[in-house]
């Protein structure tokens, strides 16, 4: 059974269309730097408070280098758990 919006929205605190897009973008490893450009931030710590580290801490997404946090090599993809929910947002 997959993960439902239910599930997870109020404990991301993202938007709907917001997750959806975090998701969509991740299904290709991203940087942060491409992904706040795609979210129009330009704080990086704000960033990653209010949508990488709620995804990371739900599964949805994952770090490429996974020791090195903040890594100028470091890129998000998205994960299993991540996948079916964006399959059920896209129902």
């Amino acid at each position: 059974m997959g993960l439902s919006w239910d599930q997870v929205g109020t404990k991301l605190g993202l938007s709907w269309d917001q997750a959806k897009k975090m998701l969509n973008l991740s299904e290709a490893s991203i940087t942060i730097t491409v992904l706040m450009h795609e979210f129009g931030w330009s704080n990086r710590t704000k960033f990653r408070q209010k949508f990488i580290n709620p995804m990371l801490e739900l599964n949805l997404i994952a770090m490429t280098i996974p020791g090195k946090p903040k890594s100028s090599k470091q890129k998000y993809a998205i994960t299993d758990n991540g996948k079916l929910l964006l399959k059920e947002l896209n129902r």
